[in-house]
């Protein structure tokens, strides 16, 4: 008799957390708000080893070598 009530208990859980549909509608309004509030970035090429990234809320650049790559704020 002990041990029946958590075997039931213990079957039982599996039915009940996947039966459950989850609710996306409050995270997709999330993300469409988020894509609405993004602003993207165009990439300006100065020469063959500097580029500019302009936009998104600031400029970055970005120095190109043969082993590195250094991004200045």
């Amino acid at each position: 008799m002990k041990n029946l009530i958590p075997t039931i208990l213990f079957a039982i859980f599996p039915l009940v957390s996947y039966s459950q549909k989850p609710n996306f509608s409050v995270y997709n309004n999330q993300v469409n708000t988020v894509k609405e509030e993004v602003k993207y970035f165009e990439i300006e090429k100065i020469n063959n080893q500097f580029y500019m990234l302009v936009g998104g809320g600031g400029n970055v650049g970005v120095f190109v070598s043969d082993n590195d790559v250094v991004l200045i704020e």
